[in-house]
């Protein structure tokens, strides 16, 4: 009797199985399904689920089979021996915090839609032999609660959304209900895509599971930055005297708005009883802290402690005077001017007819439509083609020019 010849091999996969060829017939049989310790063994699942695996089995090894044949084929030749194959699994993934079931890993990485992130990617995948559930491998670990930079309230996950269709809110593209998500419990109408919530630029890769939220974290719990003394008459929280409201006022170009640093020709303004201190009402009532899409922290409002009285502002590039909304995190330097931090979603640029969004990949360098020049954060159009840079959407649509009594406006 010849010999015959044992080849051993670890497969990725949740069952040991057993091939067996010889010279004269190759045959590939499924002799055993030896399960491993997280699995039940076949003999608790019924014929229609063993039927299922059977056929999981063909759909991944299917290449990996034939490759086999060919080497034992060649072995043979030069051995003149039978060949018997016996491939041993490697443990299957049990990941709780996404799926009741263990998952097994899936060589066809990129046939399957994952139930995590809704998309066929060429990623490590593991799928149910139970269910139907497929899920990438990094997106097995994704984290369940997390608070990003688009939302004032923190987001979790859930494994679909059966009831209604909400646009993502970092792409702005729609998302399919029947996939992963993460949505906010106090607002009920806000949604992201899995992969859109946990990028670099949204997430700042802190998991918020069982961590109590704090009333201080809730924005809009703060106080507002101004409180009533009389009719006309407020105190605002970073000047020491008391503001004076006044209307119908007449343009002077040498009156600057403390908090944008930008003329007041039009809107009512509020003064100081005491000194030259004055703002716009808009700035006024600019929020001491804010949650803004181009960063990952809370941002506070301050005034200028510099000698200079400046900054560089982090989203138009420009150097700015005035009140800065700054990180204060003492490793992070970020910080916006006021007109820049007063930009949100939905946009409202009065140059374009529809609304504009801060959903376009910021590693992304493109052409603004009014300068055309590339410009380091964009707002876009999601339903044209039409950009435009930070700087640009906060120029004034009217200004005054001292030798002409009419508004100037915009125009490119």
């Amino acid at each position: 009797m010849k010999q015959l010849t044992k080849i051993t091999l670890l497969c990725p996969f949740s069952y040991a199985l057993r091939y067996e060829y010889n010279h004269e017939k190759t045959t590939v049989q499924i002799l055993n399904f030896c399960c491993s310790l997280l699995l039940p063994s076949m003999s608790s699942l019924d014929s229609l689920q063993q039927g299922l695996i059977i056929i999981m089995y063909f759909l991944c090894f299917g290449a990996i089979t034939k490759s086999l044949v060919r080497m034992v084929d060649a072995v043979y030749a030069i051995t003149q021996t039978s060949v018997q194959i016996i491939i041993f699994s490697i443990p299957v993934i049990d990941q709780q915090k996404i799926h009741v079931h263990p998952l097994t890993f899936f060589p066809r990485q990129n046939s399957l839609i994952c139930n995590v992130c809704g998309l066929i990617e060429k990623y490590a995948t593991y799928v149910c032999l139970r269910c139907n559930f497929v899920a990438h491998r990094d997106c097995m670990y994704s984290p369940h609660t997390i608070k990003i930079s688009r939302h004032h309230h923190r987001i979790s996950h859930v494994s679909s959304i059966r009831y209604g269709k909400f646009p993502c809110g970092v792409c702005r593209q729609s998302i399919d209900g029947d996939y992963g998500a993460y949505t906010c419990n106090k607002c009920g109408d806000y949604a992201v895509h899995s992969r859109c919530a946990l990028g670099k630029d949204v997430w700042d890769g802190e998991e918020l599971e069982g961590i109590p939220e704090k009333d201080e974290d809730d924005i809009t719990q703060d106080a507002p930055p101004f409180s009533k003394i009389s009719k006309g008459l407020i105190h605002y929280f970073l000047h020491d005297h008391h503001l004076r409201l006044e209307e119908n006022i007449l343009y002077d170009e040498n009156k600057l708005c403390e908090a944008c640093v930008m003329p007041i020709f039009e809107d009512k303004l509020y003064s100081c009883t005491e000194c030259d201190f004055i703002l716009h009402e808009t700035c006024l009532k600019a929020r001491r802290r804010i949650q803004h899409a181009l960063h990952l922290h809370l941002l506070i409002l301050k005034t200028i402690n510099n000698v200079s009285g400046d900054f560089r502002c982090d989203a138009c590039w420009r150097s700015c005077g005035g009140f800065v909304y700054q990180c204060p995190k003492e490793e992070c330097d970020f910080k916006l001017d006021v007109r820049c931090a007063s930009i949100s979603e939905p946009f409202d640029y009065q140059g374009h007819e529809h609304p504009m969004f801060l959903s376009l990949d910021p590693e992304k360098k493109l052409l603004c439509e009014v300068s055309k020049n590339i410009g380091m954060q964009m707002l876009n159009c999601i339903k044209c083609d039409f950009i435009v840079c930070m700087e640009c959407s906060t120029l004034p649509y009217k200004a005054r020019y001292k030798s002409d009594k009419h508004f100037l406006t915009l125009s490119w």
